[in-house]
């Protein structure tokens, strides 16, 4: 579903309870945020995901990062969804960290999603 079918959810079934006694309200709460950060991911750097799906692509170890640190998805689930092993999720992730450390510009770029995520 989209927007307004997950506000739907929310606002129909969600308890006044803490998040934390409600497990499903947390994986909708997962699935919204993957949303957000393909879509921003894909304005900033006119790329779709099956786009940086492919081999070795420098944009796709930025996503995956994204998805992990900002998206709280696991190795594992972000394996799925690049059709990779978790192991290799945990790799292309230390490898985007030495990268980023002598490429400015990618930083910048890295920076800037994570500013408009964190609004």
């Amino acid at each position: 579903g989209g927007d307004h079918f997950i506000k739907w959810l929310k606002e129909t079934f969600s308890p006044q309870k803490q998040d934390r006694e409600c497990p499903g309200l947390n994986e909708l709460k997962r699935y919204r945020v993957l949303e957000e950060i393909i879509e921003v991911f894909s304005k900033e750097t006119g790329k779709t995901v099956e786009e940086v799906k492919v081999k070795k692509h420098p944009l796709r170890a930025v996503l995956m990062d994204l998805l992990y640190r900002i998206g709280g998805l696991t190795g594992a689930e972000i394996g799925k969804i690049f059709n990779v092993d978790y192991s290799t999720v945990s790799q292309t992730r230390k490898r985007l960290a030495l990268r980023i450390e002598k490429d400015p510009g990618l930083r910048k770029m890295v920076e800037r999603i994570e500013t408009i995520l964190s609004i």
